[in-house]
């Protein structure tokens, strides 16, 4: 309901939609996830970023450095640059650099939508009104609509 009055009020943050995840997705469960899924949930699924703040965030997920190396490539690389200021820093921690990260782009990719699939399969949500199971399911941190972290 909030979620409902919040984008009618025209207060909607930014939801980072990553189309091709989406289609991914789509594909391989053969169907229109719009069509089965509340707005707000697709939302949180199909964002490639859960956070608005900044783009050096260290509590990003891996997936959320790959929509940033996809979406804005310049600020990628400037948080990359960054990691050479140190010694051995690295935002997601000892042998885990944004060049490792960016190198294994398709198969983070490849993960997040099986992980996406999961849970869309373990909460058996399509058109069921129950919201809350599905969250419950889902065992969301972060609405993909603020910070949270």
């Amino acid at each position: 309901m909030v979620y409902s009055i919040i984008k009618h009020a025209g207060l909607k943050p930014p939801t980072f939609f990553w189309q091709e995840i989406y289609d991914r997705v789509c594909v391989a469960m053969g169907k229109d996830l719009k069509a089965l899924l509340p707005e707000w949930i697709i939302d949180i699924l199909f964002c490639w970023r859960t956070r608005a703040n900044c783009f050096f965030c260290f509590n990003q997920r891996l997936y959320e450095w790959i929509g940033l190396l996809e979406h804005y490539p310049e600020l990628f690389w400037r948080a990359e640059a960054l990691e050479h200021l140190g010694s051995e820093f690295c935002w997601n921690g000892k042998g885990k650099s944004l060049n490792d990260i960016a190198a294994r782009k398709d198969e983070i990719k490849a993960n997040l939508v099986k992980s996406i699939i999961k849970t869309i399969e373990k909460s058996k949500f399509e058109t069921s009104e129950d919201d809350k199971a599905f969250i419950d399911i889902l065992a969301v941190t972060s609405c993909g609509l603020v910070c949270g972290k």
